[in-house]
């Protein structure tokens, strides 16, 4: 028990403000909301971190190319074919979402296969898709003097970003989006108006 000074939300979970300025999950029970004191750092993901200016970058940008290579001299690997589509989308409090797809042919699975198809799937179906996909999520920051986004992946389609930081160099050229050094790696995207 104790004092509630105040409520909030927060990403969909309603906390109450105790008095020493603490937050507390919330839950209706009669008239009472306070339950337990959350672990300490429990919410700290809902407050990301923008260091530097990061108004240009926040928008939604439509990817149009996608490379990475080992060197100047070795040819460049398109993962996602050398059309592929998708979006990032950078907000402005400080979220991020990543979603890629293989262009211009990409795996189809019949509808009629139903929401839990990968269950009896074949091993190259499932590789396929997961071949062809890649998503994540997360906060952002940004060092707009070393011209660099740090993507804080909270969760990841492929389980091998989650939880790291994902550091990107990049440069705004206009409505375009250029992330990568040109010399290994090269994303291209421009920004969705």
């Amino acid at each position: 028990g104790g004092e509630i000074f105040g409520r909030i939300s927060v990403r969909a979970h309603e906390l109450a403000v105790g008095p020493d300025g603490s937050l507390f999950p919330a839950t209706r029970s009669g008239q009472l909301l306070l339950l337990r004191p959350a672990p300490v750092g429990a919410f700290a993901r809902a407050r990301p971190a923008i260091n530097g200016d990061a108004s240009e970058l926040v928008g939604t940008w439509r990817l149009v190319e996608f490379w990475d290579r080992d060197s100047v001299a070795a040819p460049k690997r398109y993962r996602y074919g050398e059309r592929p589509t998708g979006y990032f989308v950078y907000d402005p409090t400080g979220h991020v979402s990543i979603q890629i797809l293989s262009g211009p042919a990409h795996p189809i699975i019949a509808r009629e296969r139903g929401e839990d198809w990968f269950r009896t799937a074949s091993l190259d179906d499932l590789r396929a898709v997961v071949e062809n996909f890649r998503a994540y999520f997360g906060t952002y920051s940004v060092d707009r003097e070393r011209g660099v986004v740090v993507h804080h992946v909270e969760g990841d389609s492929r389980a091998l970003y989650t939880g790291s930081p994902q550091r990107r160099q990049f440069r705004l050229v206009g409505d375009s989006l250029i992330i990568g050094n040109d010399t290994t790696a090269r994303r291209v995207l421009l920004r969705v108006r």
